[in-house]
This record gives structure tokens, sequence and C-alpha cells, in this order.
């Protein structure tokens, strides 16, 4: 799925600019919008990676100037709140370039995608635009797996997820109020927690992240009954969880 930021934000709306594809440097963007204003180079488009609920992405942008003038950029205006960028004026010099320091704290789980527009002139169309990314995922995945205790359950970790990360971890099993008890396996890479006898409804996992005030709820659906005529153990199946961002 891929979430623009204005679905969020009132008035993120993209606003129609000038700009077109460099034509000796495929990806970038160039600023064309007044004979007045030498035209300055960006990437099009750059993802700033992955990150937890409530985690901030940080990245650089480098902004090119081929001219022979300096070029002065008088304010740097993001789509919406998520996007946050360092400095918001600027100058580049003639023939070099500028690092503009940005960060986005996309919504989870989705993509965020925001575009930025650098302006150079005194026109609201005098300028560059160019966009950025971003990417959040809860630490577990989306279905918890049955095992060989029937009074247990198993939940994945999403690949590459770092369980020295959990602060505090607190299980339920809707729609009861009475929290399960649960227990991270590190051999398996996952999360094991009391069943119910018979229980194939939905898991509200609670967590906290070190550094984090706020807890998250993550619901986790019955994963697929496991093949009868295969062994099942404890995590055993938690490489055939797809990856979950």
């Amino acid at each position: 799925m891929f979430l623009l930021c204005f679905s969020a934000v009132p008035g993120c709306e993209r606003r129609p600019d000038s700009t077109y594809k460099a034509p000796g440097r495929a990806g970038d963007s160039v600023a064309a919008s007044a004979v007045s204003t030498p035209p300055l180079v960006v990437p099009r488009v750059a993802d700033f990676g992955v990150a937890l609920p409530g985690q901030t992405l940080h990245g650089e942008i480098v902004v090119r100037n081929p001219s022979a003038r300096d070029i002065a950029v008088r304010d740097v205006r993001a789509s919406c709140a998520c996007t946050v960028p360092g400095v918001r004026s600027f100058a580049v010099p003639a023939g070099g370039s500028y690092t503009l320091p940005l960060s986005i704290t996309p919504s989870c789980p989705d993509k965020t995608t925001a575009f930025v527009r650098l302006l150079t002139g005194s026109g609201e169309d005098d300028g560059v635009t160019f966009w950025i990314s971003g990417t959040c995922r809860n630490p577990f995945a989306d279905n918890w797996l049955t095992t060989g205790d029937p009074a247990a359950a198993f939940v994945p970790f999403t690949d590459g997820f770092d369980p020295e990360l959990l602060e505090r971890v607190t299980c339920y099993w809707y729609p009861s109020d009475i929290a399960a008890t649960s227990a991270i396996d590190a051999a398996s890479a996952g999360l094991i927690v009391e069943r119910p006898p018979g229980h194939t409804g939905d898991l509200d996992i609670v967590y906290v992240l070190k550094g984090f005030a706020d807890a998250v709820v993550q619901r986790v659906a019955a994963g697929p009954a496991p093949d009868a005529d295969a062994p099942i153990t404890d995590g055993s199946n938690a490489d055939e969880q797809p990856d979950h961002e």
C-alpha cells in the first residue's frame, strides 16, 4: 500500500509545478520556471528507509547548481507535517552543491511519501520539487501460528527485527481484557503466547519500544492451519511468513 501524506493532513495536495526531467541525468528535477532564475538539480525521489512506529528517519538531499552564478533558496516547503527540513533557506554556490538535511516520520504500517519544494524566486512557481519517502512496519508478523502445544501460539518477528528494542510486551486474546502469559523466544525469533483452549481469534499485542513512552497496539490474526503431515514445533513455521511492511 502506498500512502500519500495528503490523505492524513488537509491541504497537502500537490501544487502544479513547471519542473522537467534533466536531459543529462535521469531521475533528476530541474527548476525552469523563470529565465531570471538559473536551474537547481535535485534527485527526483529519495527513499529514507524503514522505521518502527514513532521513529523518525533522517536523510540528506544533494542540491546541485550547474550554473555560473550563486542561487539562493529562500524557502523549503514540505507537503505535510511528517516531513521536516533541517534548514528553511540556504545558498548554493555557482558550479557547486549544498547538502540539505531532512527527516520523515512515516505512518504505520504503510509507506509515506511527501514532496518538498525549494523556492528560488519571488513567485510560488520559481523552484524545484522532489519527493522523499519512508516506510513504517510493526515488529510482529501479521499472523500467529499454532505450535506443538495446543495451549500456546507463536508470533514471528518481522524479518530483521531486533527484540532488544522492546521495552515491554503485553498480549490479550480479543475480546478478552485479561493479559495472557507471553515470553520472547530468541531462538525461534518470535513471541510465545499462552492460548486459551480452542481459541482461533485475533491477538492484540501491546508493546512499548525502548526510549518511547507511548504504547502501540498491533492486532495479529490467526495464520493458516499447518500441514497435518508435517511435524510442528515452536516457531517451525516462522520462515513461512511473508515480509510485513
